[in-house]
């Protein structure tokens, strides 16, 4: 039932009742919001009450947080009850993280965990944590073989890119290849080999992205 006057809106209804609990997190004023729950590795939007609210872009969560930014505000389901979690899974964009105010994709963060040196020993040398502000990789992206109409969107993708690239300790981006172009939804999604070049090394990857010239939908490293 709505409070009188329709100060809030009607509480969620609950028909699965597996989730550990339901929590309100908001960002207000486009703020970075970090709300304090252990999420037992499962989180889920269940409903927006306002801005956009992209998974791995205006939210997303750790292990005992779920945060918002950019305007999002939201009710979420987490954590599970009366069941032991589900194996971990990939949990895609959901799992970004914010590093230096850039949102991280996860899928980023995973390949440049898995690309860490060996030692002699066999024990895995450990890397040192990204500056805590960078600025953006420099971008070497020639596109003038794409159709003109995809190119603002196309750029879009490749500057987040480098933002996230610099916010990970990279200092340079460059688009290697092209492996598929597709336009939909009023913008374009685009599959792209990319070299990012970091302290230790050039690290191939490959993009994915979805975006209009104005808004990046999904962005995300394999």
């Amino acid at each position: 039932m709505a409070i009188a006057g329709g100060a809030y809106p009607t509480p969620l209804p609950q028909p699965v009742e597996n989730y550990a609990g339901t929590l309100r997190c908001e960002s207000r004023g486009n703020n970075y919001e970090q709300c304090n729950v252990q999420t037992n590795g499962r989180v889920e939007l269940l409903r927006k009450l306002g801005g956009k609210c992209n998974a791995g872009r205006q939210w997303g969560y750790a292990a005992n947080y779920i945060w918002v930014t950019n305007g999002c505000r939201g009710e979420f389901g987490y954590g599970y009850a009366n069941q032991r979690p589900e194996p971990e899974k990939d949990k895609g964009p959901s799992a970004a993280l914010i590093i230096g105010g850039i949102v991280v994709a996860g899928g980023l963060i995973a390949l440049l965990a898995s690309q860490k040196k060996k030692k002699d020993d066999g024990t895995v040398e450990e890397s040192a944590p990204p500056p805590a502000s960078s600025g953006p990789a420099a971008l070497s992206a020639n596109l003038s073989g794409l159709p003109s109409a995809s190119r603002p969107s196309v750029q879009n993708c490749m500057n987040d890119a480098a933002r996230q690239i610099g916010a990970t300790g990279g200092t340079r981006l460059s688009y290697d290849k092209l492996v598929s172009l597709e336009q939909g939804n009023g913008g374009w999604r685009i599959r792209a080999a990319m070299t990012a070049t970091y302290p230790d090394g050039a690290k191939p990857l490959e993009m994915y992205c979805r975006a209009t010239p104005n808004d990046i939908i999904q962005l995300d490293f394999n």
